[in-house]
């Protein structure tokens, strides 16, 4: 299969709310000094999108791994949102994806007008 698109995605929680991102700062300091490491992934193919979250032991051992593979085809509707604040951007994409009981969030760490058109292309092509 083809890659299309990859894309980092954050791994503790999602929102483009400042709390939140205090929250965050303070959970990966928390996780560093425990030795953890968590390394997300998105990446588009022609018909599905996979996103892949890592989580690493002691800095360098892979601990736990999960894999969400969505058929593009299987998206009913997409959301985005962004925030500019003081320690940075985040895009914040919500997928509807039908045969999953919630709908999906994911903080990208890639500019907002490459994610929004992506997510139109996303949603575009269920319609096909």
């Amino acid at each position: 299969m083809k890659e299309i698109y990859r894309a980092d995605v954050e791994q503790r929680q999602v929102g483009t709310d400042g709390m939140i991102r205090i929250i965050n700062f303070f959970t990966r300091i928390g996780e560093f000094l425990t030795g953890t490491r968590r390394k997300g992934e998105l990446v588009e193919y022609e018909n599905s999108i996979v996103v892949t979250s890592t989580v690493y032991r002691f800095w360098f051992f892979k601990g736990d791994e999960s894999v969400l593979v969505m058929n593009k085809g299987k998206i009913s509707a997409a959301s985005t949102s962004y925030s500019k604040r003081l320690g940075g951007s985040f895009c914040v994409v919500t997928l509807y994806v039908g045969g999953l009981s919630e709908p999906q969030g994911y903080a990208l760490k890639d500019s907002y007008d490459v994610v929004s058109e992506k997510m139109r292309t996303w949603v575009h092509s269920a319609e096909k």
